[in-house]
């Protein structure tokens, strides 16, 4: 085949937004797949409540990528991936100010898989904090987590309006960091300013004061996903006028001493 018979190969293949079921396909495709990591990750009981956020997401992407390999999805699956502008990619902005995706998840039958894929945000999380180290935790799910889906600077999943959170549960129980985090969402606007310690923090609170009163975690109505219950929230991007929906979903193990 010639390289011009190959760009026209290309161009041909499927487009998700010309078709909303096959967007909805893979998105359960990426679900099902995420899920069933998790489980074959918990199966193994060799994770630990020491264990780093990046340990973990390299855990679950292992095993997406073994899942992917039994040829029962056509997903594609990387962790840890840079997302480059057209500004960085014409030198007009440095390429050492993209933002990462702690996994990037696309269809491999997808041309344009640079700027339609699912990503996953990935958080240690708690319900209540018994040390002092994981007071930051349920702030940041909401600050580092659901706000950089609604920062125009950070280009995450700019593309789409689907997206997701990990959240690791070192302790506690799921629906009491549930209630934590819807708590804590209402609470963060209502801070002063003066609380913030740098900069990035006073971004955050800036960010998260355009959490309106109606962007609630609530439990998916449609059912487990491969026997997993998990939860969903929906987000007004202001940059765009666009809203996103994000899955939540908590881990939960039986730690390894």
């Amino acid at each position: 085949m010639s390289l011009q018979d190959q760009l026209s190969a290309d161009v041909d293949m499927p487009d998700p937004f010309g078709c909303p079921e096959q967007w909805a396909g893979f998105l359960q495709e990426v679900l099902e797949t995420t899920a069933t990591a998790y489980l074959m990750l918990k199966h193994e009981s060799t994770a630990r409540s020491d264990w780093k956020e990046d340990t973990f997401t390299l855990q679950i992407v292992k095993y997406m990528k073994q899942f992917i390999r039994t040829g029962k999805t056509s997903l594609c699956a990387q962790v840890q991936q840079y997302v480059y502008t057209s500004e960085m990619m014409v030198g007009d902005e440095s390429p050492e100010k993209a933002v990462k995706l702690d996994i990037k998840v696309w269809h491999r039958n997808w041309y344009n898989e640079d700027e339609i894929y699912f990503t996953w945000e990935c958080k240690l999380i708690v319900d209540k904090a018994r040390e002092d180290k994981h007071r930051r935790l349920v702030p940041e799910y909401i600050t580092n987590g659901i706000v950089r889906f609604l920062d125009a600077n950070r280009k995450y999943a700019q593309a789409v309006n689907d997206a997701g959170i990990l959240g690791y549960v070192l302790y506690g129980e799921v629906a009491q960091i549930v209630e934590a985090i819807n708590q804590e969402m209402l609470a963060i606007p209502q801070r002063p300013e003066s609380s913030m310690k740098d900069i990035r923090a006073m971004q955050a609170l800036q960010a998260a004061r355009k959490l309106s009163s109606s962007d609630q975690l609530k439990l998916c109505n449609p059912g487990p996903v491969s026997n997993f219950v998990f939860y969903e929230s929906r987000h007004c991007r202001h940059f765009c006028n666009q809203v996103i929906r994000l899955y939540h979903f908590f881990l939960t193990f039986d730690f390894a001493a």
